[in-house]
């Protein structure tokens, strides 16, 4: 693993990891978008089995994370999400391109926010693979209001987005508790590093939850319009409290409908993070199969 960095449009140096296939001919690259509240660095276990397995990995930081965490509260920054897109555009055209990405050999692999951003980024720019760790699309009424209710929330220069106070909610679920973020993992020693990792689980904006829900509606408007030979595989945790079920169900069944090809990896008694679940070897060699029997 090796830390890189590339300027972007507004000259701010953004991190990525890069692990580099292990094998002498290289597979395919996968490009991971990471979940909200937590650095590149979680994924350093992961990128380095899927890079001794044949791939080239690329995780990039995401303003308002990890390095990029400027203030207490995370924040994407004066642009908002608007930015994040302007980054990944120049990663893929300064960094991607180098090693000859395109939508054909390449898969992005977003959890839960990185789903988010992943498909609406996948979306504009016809690209046809995509692993969504616990994708957290909500419907277009929810979306709507929680764009109203986080506009409000700017408007009255709330600092803190009361939305944070979801956590809390979901973490109830798994009472008692022996840390705040018991609802990430039955792993009691994954939650407690996260939990004292400052960089980890800290409180966000109104305009940040914004750009969540903003990343909802233009999926809703338009996930029919992924490209026509897209294949996505799902992944979630069944004790997931973050994932509506019920409601990407109805997505996928629709997008089956039009040829697209999904597969569903339900985790039986898991948590939010999949990869960081007590069986996450179990989930890796899943996704490997799913990576190794595609046609790229």
């Amino acid at each position: 693993m090796e830390k890189q960095y590339f300027e972007s449009f507004d000259n701010k140096k953004i991190p990525y990891l890069f692990f580099e296939s292990k094998r002498e001919k290289y597979k395919n690259n996968v490009v991971i978008f990471h979940g909200m509240m937590e650095p590149v660095d979680r994924y350093a276990d992961f990128g380095e089995f899927l890079a001794s397995n044949g791939y080239n990995v690329f995780v990039m930081e995401i303003r308002g994370h990890g390095e990029l965490k400027e203030d207490e509260a995370g924040d994407f920054g004066k642009s908002g999400i608007k930015a994040v897109f302007k980054d990944i555009d120049n990663f893929f055209a300064k960094i991607l391109n180098k090693v000859g990405a395109t939508p054909s050999n390449t898969t992005i692999l977003g959890h839960s926010m990185g789903a988010l951003i992943g498909m609406q980024w996948g979306i504009k720019n016809k690209y046809k693979y995509f692993i969504l760790s616990a994708f957290p699309l909500k419907n277009q009424l929810s979306a709507a209001g929680g764009s109203l209710a986080t506009l409000l929330e700017r408007i009255t220069f709330r600092k803190i987005s009361a939305f944070n106070k979801v956590f809390e909610k979901w973490n109830s679920a798994f009472e008692p508790n022996t840390t705040k973020f018991d609802w990430l993992t039955r792993d009691e020693a994954e939650n407690k590093k996260y939990e004292d990792d400052e960089l980890c689980g800290y409180p966000v904006t109104p305009k940040f939850f914004s750009g969540i829900f903003s990343m909802m509606g233009f999926i809703n408007r338009n996930y029919k319009k992924l490209d026509e030979h897209a294949k996505i595989l799902a992944i979630y945790g069944t004790d997931d409290k973050v994932v509506d079920i019920p409601y990407i169900s109805k997505i996928f069944n629709v997008l089956r409908k039009k040829k697209r090809r999904i597969n569903i990896l339900e985790n039986k008694n898991g948590r939010h993070e999949s990869l960081n679940e007590t069986n996450k070897h179990e989930i890796y060699d899943e996704i490997l199969k799913w990576l190794n029997a595609k046609d790229f």
